[in-house]
């Protein structure tokens, strides 16, 4: 699963959906959304991030906006959850986002 890509000037939700990871009655208490570069620079990639995620059952939602173009970011969510489990998604290698020049 890769993201759609993103301009530089474009201010887009993104959402990853932890349903198909979760054990019966485990819910999300909490996340943060983070971000990387993975192919050519940026010095600040978290500036990305924009305001607090949502969280909305399964899903947790995040304000994205900004990014250098030609960079490619690999944006992800770590939850924690009731049961005292951190889980991180998307799987590293994927959910890809590319900054288009």
């Amino acid at each position: 699963m890769n993201f759609s890509p993103k301009r530089s000037a474009e201010r887009d939700v993104f959402t990853v959906d932890y349903a198909p990871i979760l054990q019966p009655g485990e819910t999300i208490s909490s996340a943060k959304w983070s971000n990387v570069a993975v192919r050519r620079t940026d010095p600040d990639p978290d500036a990305m991030i924009e305001g607090d995620c949502t969280i909305t059952g399964a899903k947790v939602s995040q304000v994205i906006v900004s990014g250098v173009p030609g960079v490619t970011y690999a944006p992800f969510c770590t939850a924690q959850t009731n049961l005292g489990r951190q889980l991180i998604l998307p799987d590293p290698g994927f959910g890809l986002l590319f900054v288009p020049a």
